[in-house]
């Protein structure tokens, strides 16, 4: 690595370290990265981000809209009452 490239890198690391949570919020992510976010198969990212209509196609690529998905998976989430069944 040239004495250039390290210090672009180093000017990078300054500017995303500087940044607020805020700037950092994502708003799509991969199937992929959903895989590692939520813990659960491509087979299911998929099907939940369809049911939400949070799936979108660009080109070859699928990116999920984070927002959508979210708020229809929490209608997945166990309660007292579903605990107790």
């Amino acid at each position: 690595m040239s004495v250039m490239d390290r210090k672009i890198n180093s000017l990078l690391r300054e500017k995303i370290l500087s940044l607020n949570g805020e700037d950092l919020r994502i708003q799509f992510f991969r199937p992929d990265e959903g895989m590692k976010i939520y813990h659960v198969g491509r087979g299911v990212i998929m099907d939940l981000a369809e049911e939400a209509d949070a799936l979108y196609r660009v080109g070859r690529n699928c990116i999920i809209e984070k927002e959508a998905f979210e708020r229809n998976l929490q209608k997945y989430k166990i309660t007292s009452e579903r605990k107790q069944k």
